[in-house]
């Protein structure tokens, strides 16, 4: 139900595909404008793959873009007014759910998979008419996501999807191995299997960036979108508590003029310089590792007010390891659990502690070496195990043994 580059699993998963000889379509719906350009530069890279947009575009298709939101507000009324009926349950969780249940009907295939839970009753039915299998991607706790400021229809729609159609999958990947166990309490046939939000080590041009004491702490934390109440102000308030200290945020995604505005409010009461906060647009992956390869310090900065937060693992982890970044991450379960295992890359802080987050960056600040051995750990243990040369081969594994069991 989004765009390809808004989703780097499914084009990971794409491309291995592919390049394993495999004849791979991909159906996805507009999600957001700023992704047109990069989806465009993929395409043109991996022309062999078949790429189909539905749904319209707001654009390139205006009249039936619009159409479809109008729909999909008058699916979601009519679910208000009947008391929570779930006749139309798989219309009303995504935007274009007729047309991508069409696009896909038209195309037979071996295997069918997922990437979101809107897109999973599509994968189901199309399988069963051409007796196909089907894989899903569960890269967040979906039943998760909502907390107690979400809308009462959005945590009922996903319950309904999980139950009917997570019993019909042939296997399930998930991208934490918090978001599986808590998934495989809920459906114990459907076993999950962990892949990592890791990236190919071969876009790796370069070993880490040493840092020395005549040179400012480069702090780096990057998003599809730079918000409010992500952690970014956790950060900015620990430079607050450590003036007189050289260190510069930077803060790369798609950010809005009245975000933008609060930030630097924010950092400008904080007493912080205006060269010790800067904002970068979004930039292709490629260009994202060379760029964060010459910061000291990735940020990871997931909040714990819902299930699903606190379970993910987020390729922005994965993504500093590879380029030799130190790592400071919230205590989140599924962080805290990863960082044990790796206790060598970086620091835990508890979420929203800003104390305790200003003194582990005036460590690092005071400890180059300390820092440096930190950074020099995360590329080794990202060019040895953590990226997405090791972990594509479990997702190959899977499926092979699904085609296996398909032309039996």
């Amino acid at each position: 139900p989004g765009q390809p580059t808004v989703n780097p699993r499914l084009v990971k998963e794409a491309v291995t595909l592919f390049e394993n000889g495999y004849e791979v379509h991909v159906i996805y719906n507009f999600w957001v404008r700023w992704a047109d350009e990069f989806d465009e530069e993929l395409f043109q890279k991996y022309p062999k793959i078949h790429w189909y947009r539905v749904g319209g575009h707001p654009v390139f298709e205006p009249i039936r873009y619009l159409w479809t939101r109008i729909r999909r507000k008058a699916y979601l009324l009519l679910f208000k007014i009947f008391k929570r009926s779930f006749f139309l349950t798989e219309k009303y969780a995504i935007r274009a759910y007729p047309e991508l249940l069409k696009k896909t009907y038209r195309i037979k295939a071996d295997l069918y998979i997922a990437h979101n839970l809107g897109a999973l009753p599509v994968a189901v039915m199309v399988a069963k008419k051409y007796n196909a299998k089907v894989g899903f991607d569960a890269e967040d706790y979906h039943r998760g996501e909502t907390n107690s400021n979400s809308k009462f229809y959005i945590e009922k729609i996903t319950q309904y999807l999980e139950d009917k159609y997570f019993t019909q999958v042939n296997y399930c990947t998930v991208a934490s191995p918090q978001i599986g166990e808590a998934y495989q309490q809920l459906y114990p046939q459907l076993k999950p299997i962990t892949i990592h939000n890791v990236f190919h080590k071969k876009l790796v041009t370069c070993s880490p960036t040493l840092s020395n004491e005549n040179q400012p702490l480069r702090l780096l934390w990057f998003s599809q979108t730079v918000g409010k109440f992500r952690g970014i102000e956790d950060v900015i308030l620990a430079l607050g508590l450590l003036k007189g200290l050289n260190c510069q945020l930077t803060l790369l995604g798609h950010c809005s003029e009245v975000v933008r505005k609060y930030l630097l409010l924010l950092a400008e009461q904080n007493k912080l310089n205006h060269e010790q906060v800067k904002f970068l647009a979004p930039i292709v992956l490629k260009s994202l590792i060379d760029l964060a390869n010459s910061f000291d310090i990735g940020l990871c900065l997931e909040r714990n007010d819902s299930k699903n937060k606190d379970f993910c693992l987020s390729n922005k982890l994965f993504m500093y390891i590879l380029a030799g970044n130190a790592i400071i991450a919230t205590d989140t379960t599924a962080q805290t659990t990863f960082m044990q295992g790796y206790p060598e890359i970086g620091r835990v802080y508890q979420v929203g502690n800003t104390e305790e987050l200003a003194s582990h960056i005036k460590f690092f600040y005071e400890n180059r070496d300390a820092l440096n051995r930190c950074k020099q750990k995360a590329f080794d243990f990202g060019k040895l195990e953590l990226n997405w040369e090791v972990e594509q081969k479990n997702f190959m594994k899977l499926v092979e043994l699904q085609l296996c069991k398909h032309r039996k």
